[in-house]
């Protein structure tokens, strides 16, 4: 997940870069405690992994131009919800409800937005729980999804997002194939994990 940034961006002066990778770095610290406490109180982990990235210069001049916004730090800040990313990933759905039910509870955190993706898909296919959440003054987008989530996501944007030219449509229909597969895969990891107890 993580992006090269470009020194020159008008937007990553090092006083930005800090404070967006210290909100990060709050974000994933308490991400850590919730999965200390779980694993206290049922014996299992509930956080597989952690990302993060900030967003590239060219990504964030491309979104403000797509917006119809000038190239300007303050429509950055205004209009771009995701400039610093964090993703979590589970291993299963129950997992991800339960990390987000649990974000909502901190105090130091203010939730402003948030997207179930789990519940609706994506036409795509694309699943994950997204939360835009704002923290010492600034806002960073944060994605739980499962194992088995993140292996689509992964796989639609090697071979679908990030390319320029329309893939094929055979390639389409297996990466939705693979959405529907993933999601009662899903299901089968949830039941075994219940099993284990």
């Amino acid at each position: 997940m993580s992006e090269k940034i470009d020194d020159r961006c008008e937007f990553w002066t090092p006083e930005n870069i800090y404070l967006y990778e210290d909100a990060i770095d709050k974000i994933i610290r308490y991400i850590k405690k919730i999965d200390e406490h779980v694993f206290e109180k049922s014996g299992n982990h509930i956080v597989r992994h952690t990302e993060n990235r900030l967003k590239s210069s060219e990504s964030i001049e491309e979104k403000l131009r797509r917006k119809g916004k000038t190239i300007a730090i303050s429509d950055a800040n205004k209009v771009i919800n995701d400039l610093a990313g964090v993703r979590v990933i589970c291993f299963d759905s129950r997992q991800v409800y339960t990390l987000a039910d649990e974000i909502r509870k901190n105090k130091k955190l203010t939730v402003i937005k948030e997207k179930d993706y789990i519940l609706h898909p994506k036409e795509n296919g694309y699943q994950s729980y997204h939360m835009i959440i704002e923290i010492s003054g600034v806002r960073v987008e944060l994605q739980i999804r499962t194992i088995l989530m993140d292996a689509w996501s992964s796989l639609e944007t090697v071979l679908v997002y990030k390319k320029k030219d329309i893939p094929p449509k055979e390639i389409i229909e297996k990466i939705h194939k693979f959405s529907k597969w993933s999601k009662k895969m899903d299901q089968m990891v949830e039941e075994m994990l219940e099993m284990k107890g």
